[in-house]
């Protein structure tokens, strides 16, 4: 990475995407756990799917689309090895 990719990252956007991504894993992970309305499925999968536009404005839209992913698995890894509940 060069100086100016660096320089040309939104920390609102990514702020943004990386609490969004987050609070839809934390839905996912809590829905996974208890048996739910299925509404909260569609809400959870819905507010990753909407975490992509913030990734893309923060890092641009290749790069935004390969680092959520990334983001969702880092989460779920300390999700699930926390042993949250």
């Amino acid at each position: 990475m060069n100086s100016w990719f660096i320089a040309s990252v939104s920390p609102m956007a990514l702020l943004l995407a990386g609490l969004l991504s987050t609070a839809g894993m934390i839905l996912l992970y809590g829905c996974w756990q208890r048996k739910v309305h299925p509404i909260w499925h569609w809400v959870a999968w819905a507010t990753i799917a909407l975490s992509i536009l913030p990734w893309q404005q923060a890092l641009g839209f290749d790069r935004g689309v390969a680092v959520a992913p990334l983001w969702l698995v880092l989460v779920a890894f300390l999700l699930i090895a926390g042993g949250a509940s």
